[in-house]
């Protein structure tokens, strides 16, 4: 809607009467695009913060608590354990894996039903496939050497007519074939894919059905393979061979069941929500990734194990199904990586031989390895007189331990997973000390026990002396609690922020960020050098009540390893608003400033830089590659024509679909391009940037598998 604009000197005088399309309402994605919705950076206003590096205590000392860094903030983020954003399990190929099911007498019999005279199943799961290699979503091994068992997957792009196709074998004790189903459709990538596998060994004709998103697509009848009436050597793995170092699958997966009975006869509605155990089933299987960890929520809660690589099944953000989007009440974290956090010193700190209360959500990015306590990273440091940490991981073991210095006064005896969110907490109670994992007792000490004569300053995510033991992890719900030990034995992990209670000296529930991804999937870190004017704008926005403000060089980067934004094939929506304090013009590099990114450390050069949007003296330009050494898919395609105006909003997109990618200016289709090409996928731990041009960003958002715009609109 167009408004009249009405300006006036300070005499009152009318200079400037004129159309504008004033401040609107955020607008949220709704129906299938949701699910697609990859990142949302609004700078709304919501806290007193303009960047994220304000931390609050809300614990009724309200304590001054400060970060410690030089150009790159503590980031504080929507992610947490209590995220709304749904979750799944990513997967990264290679002899990495989940495995279920325990041991009987050096068997594994938990699964049997799937391939022994009398085998009935149904498998489904959600995936998100993101590579065309062979690779299995499960594997239940029967003998290494044979290759017999059960086992579902997709076939490699080289398999020729099975190429992309999703198969099922169930191969008999002579490794001939008792079942071999395979889908007439290919598997897309990128994309969510629901699949469901069926098989009744008691029936000669129709034996087996493989649907796709709910529509039978393959059928195959009993083959002449005998039936494994001998229970499997190995646990069964899912995402990968299991004791096989190689089809590995790459992607994600969600809601996987395994039920002993046959659930679909015909085609059936996509679910629409989480799978449940069904009354009819009592052998099965069903992993979900809720309440923000790995579980078999099946009437068996099988154990799970993670092999080989630490990052198997990690828990990242992220769901077939629809979200709701984040709110302060949702919780948040702070992202860590080598800075601090200082709390001022309080006598509400010094606990002494005190009953006492240390608690909070950690999700591990990295394990640090070496011999001496610096290599301990700490959660806490500065209970004790000295400079190392107190409650804190392993760098040895990778445990969770308390100590005093160089002292370790007890440790967990297993590995604090990485890429999970664990809750982990230490109390004292009397003369006995217990740590927690998710509510577990794991450790126990009744000797030297310490006295906490907190003297100086508190210290988060690195030692006291604020050089040893630096943590990577996210960091949620943080609570000290004087004079009470809170739990005194098993106990069910919150399943909601924290709030005060009595005795409670420090609580940082991290949900005063200002830059943050309201979809909960990416974490923001700010870059800022001194002075510079970069935060949120309370004046100058496009929609809602804020922007991000910019100045010259200064950006903010997303940080990878939750949900990657690797673009590669996928249909994508790359649109904001951007309002230009100043354009520089001129051939020199440094008057060209990238607004969208991949390499944060090599700017606009090629290497691991997959796509850029960059600043040019007439245009605005967007670049994109698929190796890496050549701008091979878009060399300075036209993004914007001319030289924007200053102070002037401008609605910015670009767009693949299929192998079209398309440019839009204020909703106006200026170019397009045609490429079957992938984009290169950006290297370990590279960062997506935005912002480098002094200007106002509003309204910033990524979709991944959703093409919003494939003709000219009208911007919201």
């Amino acid at each position: 809607m167009l408004a009249l604009k009405l300006t006036v000197a300070s005499a009152g005088r009318i200079l400037l009467l004129s159309a504008y399309a004033p401040p609107g309402p955020i607008q949220v994605p709704t129906g299938d695009e949701l699910t697609s919705f990859s990142l949302f950076i609004d700078g709304e206003v919501g806290t007193t913060a303009t960047l994220n590096n304000r931390f609050i205590d809300s614990s009724p000392n309200n304590l001054t608590v400060t970060a410690t860094f030089a150009t790159e903030q503590i980031s504080q983020s929507a992610f947490s354990p209590f995220g709304t954003h749904g979750w799944c399990g990513r997967f990264a190929s290679g002899a990495s894996y989940l495995e279920f099911g325990h041991a009987v007498s050096s068997r594994y019999p938990h699964f049997d039903f799937m391939h022994n005279s009398t085998a009935t199943f149904t498998f489904e799961c959600w995936f998100y496939r993101e590579t065309d290699t062979e690779s299995r979503l499960i594997e239940n091994t029967m003998n290494l050497n044979t290759n017999t068992g059960t086992r579902i997957g997709i076939y490699a792009t080289s398999a020729n007519t099975t190429s992309n196709k999703l198969f099922m074998q169930v191969v008999g004790t002579t490794s001939t074939l008792a079942v071999d189903v395979r889908s007439s459709s290919e598997i897309a990538l990128n994309t969510w894919t629901h699949v469901a596998v069926t098989y009744d060994r008691s029936i000669i004709t129709g034996t087996a059905k493989i649907y796709i998103n709910g529509i039978l697509d393959g059928v195959a009848d009993r083959g002449a393979g005998n039936a494994n009436n001998v229970s499997a050597r190995y646990p069964l793995a899912v995402g990968g061979s299991g004791n096989i170092s190689s089809n590995g699958y790459t992607g994600t997966i969600a809601d996987l069941r395994i039920s002993n009975a046959v659930l679909y006869n015909s085609n059936f509605t996509l679910p629409t929500s989480p799978v449940t155990a069904s009354s009819a089933t009592t052998k099965l299987l069903i992993l979900q990734h809720q309440n923000s960890r790995i579980m078999d929520n099946s009437i068996n809660n099988f154990t799970c194990t993670q092999v080989a690589a630490s990052f198997a099944g990690a828990i990242v953000p992220g769901s077939p199904y629809k979200f709701t989007m984040y709110s302060s009440s949702t919780g948040g974290s702070a992202y860590i990586d080598g800075q601090a956090l200082i709390v001022s010193s309080s006598t509400s700190l010094v606990i002494g031989e005190s009953d006492f209360t240390i608690d909070c959500w950690v999700y591990m990015r990295l394990t640090r390895t070496g011999s001496g306590v610096s290599f301990d990273p700490a959660i806490v440091s500065g209970l004790h007189s000295g400079v190392n940490r107190n409650f804190y991981i392993s760098g040895v073991s990778g445990s969770l331990g308390f100590g005093t210095s160089t002292t370790r006064t007890f440790e967990t005896p297993n590995q604090i997973p990485i890429y999970q969110w664990t809750h982990v907490a230490v109390e004292r109670s009397g003369g006995t000390m217990r740590l927690y994992v998710n509510g577990k007792t794991e450790a126990t000490t009744s000797t030297n026990l310490p006295n906490l004569t907190q003297q100086n300053n508190l210290v988060i995510g690195v030692g006291r002396d604020l050089s040893t033991g630096n943590l990577r992890a996210h960091i949620s719900d943080l609570r000290i609690i004087n004079g009470q030990a809170l739990f005194n034995g098993d106990f069910t992990p919150p399943t909601s922020m924290s709030t005060a209670t009595s005795g409670t000296s420090l609580l940082l529930n991290f949900t005063n960020g200002a830059w943050i991804d309201k979809t909960g999937k990416s974490t923001l870190s700010v870059y800022a050098a001194a002075g510079a004017v970069t935060g949120i704008n309370s004046s100058v926005y496009k929609n809602g009540n804020a922007s991000l403000r910019f100045a010259n060089g200064n950006f903010a980067f997303i940080r990878q390893g939750l949900t990657t934004i690797d673009l590669k094939k996928s249909d994508f929506t790359i649109e904001f608003w951007i309002n230009f304090v100043t354009y520089l013009t001129g051939s020199a590099s440094s008057n060209r400033k990238y607004l969208v990114c991949y390499n944060r450390n090599g700017g606009a050069t090629i290497t691991n830089n997959p796509l850029l949007i960059q600043t040019e003296t007439n245009k605005i330009g967007l670049y994109a590659t698929s190796d890496g050494s050549s701008w091979n898919i878009a060399n300075n395609l036209t993004v914007f024509s001319g030289t924007p105006t200053t102070s002037v909003w401008h609605h910015l997109a670009v767009t693949r679909n299929g192998n079209t990618i398309r440019t839009f200016a204020n909703g106006t289709l200026v170019s397009s391009t045609s490429t079957s090409l992938s984009l290169l996928t950006p290297g370990a731990d590279t960062e997506m940037t935005i912002g480098s041009a002094e200007c106002y960003i509003d309204d910033f958002r990524i979709y991944k598998g959703y093409a919003k715009y494939t003709d000219s609109f009208t911007p919201e």
